[in-house]
């Protein structure tokens, strides 16, 4: 403790996560506790007001089986709202091409699969993959590239 505060990194959330499975719990949870599965591009909108309003630091989306068309409107509205996506982009609706041109800041787990089932060649979101700044810093910053 330093003057009554832990020294430390600043914790990020995303609340939730949006996927094309919908978890698979009893039903006793919030809405907030459990993978949300949208039915449309304004549904995924929706939820990322959901998430984003109930204090999420980023959106991510879980697999990269939807629908293009919700993962553009889930990052735009995202974007819009100022923050930052990931997103677990290994298809069949998003490979990590799509991510970065969606202007995804992290394609976390299976990238390198995903960009050779796609023929995509190693190292194309490298500019699209980052960390926090833990200096206290709300701002996102690129930390490593993508091997």
């Amino acid at each position: 403790m330093l003057h009554g505060k832990a020294v430390g990194p600043r914790p990020f959330t995303g609340i939730s996560r949006i996927a094309s499975v919908p978890s698979s719990l009893p039903g006793f949870e919030t809405p907030l506790a459990t993978i949300r599965t949208p039915t449309s591009p304004d549904d995924t909108r929706a939820i990322v007001r959901q998430f984003i309003e109930a204090g999420a630091d980023y959106i991510i989306f879980y697999d990269g089986a939807l629908p293009l068309e919700y993962y553009q409107a889930g990052a735009d509205e995202a974007h819009k709202l100022g923050k930052p996506v990931f997103a677990r982009a290994y298809g069949p609706g998003m490979y990590p091409k799509d991510a970065a041109l969606l202007g995804a800041r992290s394609c976390p787990t299976r990238l390198a699969s995903a960009s050779r089932s796609r023929g995509i060649r190693r190292g194309f979101a490298a500019d699209a993959t980052t960390a926090p700044n833990w200096t206290g810093s709300p701002k996102w910053t690129t930390t490593r590239r993508v091997s």
